[in-house]
């Protein structure tokens, strides 16, 4: 299930972003849930965390599954 997050960018205009669940980008990456929970605390993959649930960006599994590394999402600062 694609959960879809709207982030502000430029002004008024809004951009969807197609998010996994930890179980839904553990299936995909053939990982434990565990073990891709651990990766997203350690900062190895790009994730964020709403309430008790994990959640990672579509197209940042889908670079990983190409074998490209992860990139890191830019920081609010910057956006």
């Amino acid at each position: 299930m694609y959960i879809p997050i709207y982030i502000e960018k430029g002004g008024d205009r809004m951009q969807e972003r197609e998010m996994l669940t930890a179980r839904e980008a553990a299936r995909l990456l053939r990982l434990k849930p565990e073990t891709l929970a651990m990766k997203a605390r350690n900062g190895e993959i790009p994730s964020v965390k709403i309430g008790r649930t994990w959640l990672f960006r579509h197209d940042t599994i889908e670079r990983m599954l190409e074998g490209a590394p992860p990139a890191p999402e830019p920081s609010q600062a910057e956006a």
